[in-house]
């Protein structure tokens, strides 16, 4: 059986309780945060909040990497465990972690990428031409297609989509990027409570350029994979592929459907989510899944693992 590991976008803001369980309880993570801290001279305590009460340059430096260093903490612990996957895959910021554990990079170089600076560092100063993210949650009599006639001519962009519906096969969760007002002006017109919006922060998803990107002079030394591994744009088997991933300030769109299409066509029967990356209870993959964000999570993946007859491969 094939067990995969996921990483998601958390393009909402997750809650950091489970990791900094994990931390207090997991020697191996504290580790793995102490490393990162080395690299990017943020120390555990700043990153396990997410860069909240930090001045706004800190904060804006934690929360471009306080996701990729909870999965890599959630990884750390499952290695232990003896738990290992079989293909990996992410999308957003989760594809450049997966991109790591498949060995393209080394993390020091997947925290490097993070810290450069993105869309946002064009608007300067200006915190309201500063791209926020938003979710689009589509009422179940809702027409789809609503939020694309009602963004005409404004600049709300559709950067993702999640919570595929099976039936219809569209999806009734969109993943939208604007400035705040932008943003604003499409929830006053949508369903009551469709949209939720993250305000006043930086966005953790890489947001897909509007136009053509600019060049990008960061060259972090990437290899082919040497686990399976899979993006929305389909599996990834060279170094050249690998380097799209990082491509245009890592401007992947948000689509989980391609994502699990390509988990699923390796053969995986059960995926275990790392740290609080996708929402629970809201997308639907074509395998089990089971979300590891805190301690009391590893009694109920290793359950999954030998009822889905992953322990021969997947416990040491």
């Amino acid at each position: 059986m094939t067990l995969a590991f996921i990483c998601g976008t958390e393009p909402l803001g997750g809650d950091q309780d489970g990791v900094r369980a994990l931390h207090a309880r997991f020697p191996v993570a504290r580790h793995r945060y102490a490393r990162v801290g080395e690299w990017s001279g943020l120390g555990a305590d700043v990153l396990l909040r997410g860069g909240e009460g930090a001045d706004a340059a800190t904060r804006r430096r934690a929360r471009r990497i306080s996701l990729a260093t909870a999965m890599l903490a959630v990884h750390d612990v499952l290695a232990v465990h003896g738990i290992r996957p079989q293909v990996v895959g992410g999308t957003g910021t989760g594809a450049l972690v997966a991109a790591a554990l498949a060995r393209c990079l080394s993390a020091q170089d997947l925290i490097g990428s993070l810290l450069r600076p993105g869309p946002d560092a064009a608007a300067g100063g200006d915190r309201a031409a500063r791209p926020e993210v938003a979710l689009a949650f589509l009422p179940p009599a809702h027409d789809p297609d609503w939020y694309l006639h009602a963004r005409e001519g404004g600049a709300v962009r559709d950067v993702g989509g999640l919570g595929l519906d099976e039936d219809s096969g569209r999806h009734r969760v969109v993943l939208l990027s604007g400035t705040g007002e932008e943003l604003a002006r499409l929830a006053s017109v949508a369903p009551r409570g469709a949209i939720r919006a993250r305000r006043g922060a930086d966005p953790l998803v890489p947001v897909p350029p509007a136009g053509p990107a600019p060049h990008d002079t960061w060259s972090p030394v990437l290899n082919a994979p040497t686990l399976p591994l899979c993006s929305p744009r389909g599996p990834v088997t060279t170094a050249d592929a690998a380097g799209q991933l990082f491509a245009a300030d890592a401007g992947l769109r948000v689509d989980l459907g391609d994502l699990a299409q390509c988990l699923d066509a390796h053969g995986t029967r059960l995926g275990l989510v790392l740290g609080s990356s996708l929402p629970r209870n809201l997308v639907r993959f074509p395998f089990p899944v089971v979300h590891v964000e805190s301690p009391d999570d590893l009694g109920e993946a290793v359950s999954a693992i030998f009822e889905f007859g992953a322990a021969p491969r997947a416990i040491a």
